[in-house]
This record gives structure tokens, C-alpha cells and sequence, in this order.
């Protein structure tokens, strides 16, 4: 018997706006002039509400939260790089 693997492919935006929960501001975005772009995908922390009271006590802490990511970076506005970072946990995505 063979089983038949279904991959369904679902774009950001659209799954935004399932209605699961609703997603505000994903991300921050500062655009410097430089042609570099430091991207901080695991630097958010927000949770909402909906799913974080499913979530356990220990991943409410954010133990996955690149929390210095931030601070290293923070020369980036002074070197006039663009900066991408994430809004909320990497478990809410």
C-alpha cells in the first residue's frame, strides 16, 4: 500500500490572514544606505495571548530568544546597514 504525501504551500500573507490568530507588525525595519542588511529572525519575543496560554512555563521564559543579537548589532544604524528583526518568538511562526 502506498501512501500519498500532500505538501500544501502557504505564503506568509496569506496565513496572516487565516484568522488563527492576528499577526501586527511582524517585523522592525530600519533601511540604512549601505548595501548591507543584517537580518535578526530570532530576536523577537512577543507571544500572543491565544497561544501562549497553551504554551508550557519553561517556553513561556523564551529560552530560544537570541537575546544579544540586539546589542551586537547595535553599531549597525552607525554603519547605515539595513536592519530586518523579528517581532515575535520563532514559536509563534
Amino acid at each position: 500500500m502506498r501512501l500519498e504525501t500532500k505538501y500544501y504551500y502557504l505564503r506568509i500573507s496569506d496565513f496572516l490572514k487565516t484568522g488563527l490568530f492576528e499577526m501586527k507588525n511582524p517585523y522592525h525595519f530600519h533601511g540604512g544606505n549601505s548595501p548591507l542588511l543584517i537580518s535578526m529572525p530570532h530576536a523577537g519575543t512577543t507571544i500572543p495571548q491565544d497561544i501562549a496560554r497553551d504554551m508550557t512555563p519553561y517556553a513561556l521564559q523564551r529560552p530560544d530568544v537570541d537575546w544579544h543579537l540586539p546589542v551586537l548589532y547595535d553599531m549597525a544604524q552607525a554603519c547605515d546597514a539595513s536592519v530586518l528583526c523579528a517581532e515575535y518568538m520563532r514559536y509563534v511562526i
